[in-house]
């Protein structure tokens, strides 16, 4: 039989081993909020998310979507015209050069009809004029681009193809929407 003496120490130990096992998760955290931050433009906390913008980084839609997705989110999704507005604010604040950026929702089950596979909604979207128009038979995802246009300096959406990677015509990236409820902790810790 333990004596009293030795359960002590023997909880002070195992405390002492969860203690180091926090510190090495938030080391880990860390060292991804760094890496989150050499690859992503991260937007203020909007209604409870926030968004990371990638720039020229050519990849098609699914691949996109994995990325938000390892992140804790996905390719983001406008509900509602606020957070639209919110969302052009910030790619024209961030973006220095036109380019196309990946948004969630894609017309692949119903022509013309954008859903959202987090919502499973059509949330809200504000096409340029005669978009989107499924050119070519196989644009089926939805982006967001500067219009070049009579709308100069207006973020508008746009239908694209969802398999756009390399694609010489569209310099293109994507845009992440993750709840804030990311933890990011010093690289610090004390016993």
């Amino acid at each position: 039989m333990e004596s009293n003496v030795d359960l002590k120490e023997n909880i002070l130990d195992l405390q002492k081993r969860v203690a180091q096992l926090e510190c090495n998760k938030a080391k880990q955290d860390a060292k991804v909020s760094i890496l989150h931050n050499a690859l992503f433009i991260a937007s203020d906390a909007y209604n409870g998310h926030h968004y990371y913008l990638t720039q020229h980084q050519p990849t098609s839609y699914t691949n996109a979507e994995k990325v938000c997705n390892a992140m804790g989110g996905y390719l983001a999704e406008v509900d509602t015209v606020t957070e639209f507005r919110f969302i052009q604010a910030f790619l024209r604040r961030k973006i220095k050069s036109s380019q196309v950026i990946l948004l969630g929702g894609t017309d692949a089950n119903s022509e013309g009809t954008f859903i959202n596979p987090n919502s499973s909604t059509q949330g809200y979207s504000e096409w340029y004029r005669n978009q989107p128009d499924n050119g070519g038979y196989k644009e089926h995802c939805r982006s967001i681009m500067e219009s070049l246009g009579h709308d100069i300096g207006k973020y508008l959406m746009n239908d694209i193809p969802c398999d756009i990677v390399n694609d010489n015509f569209y310099k293109h990236g994507y845009l992440c929407e993750v709840p804030s409820t990311v933890d990011v902790r010093q690289e610090t810790c004390e016993f």
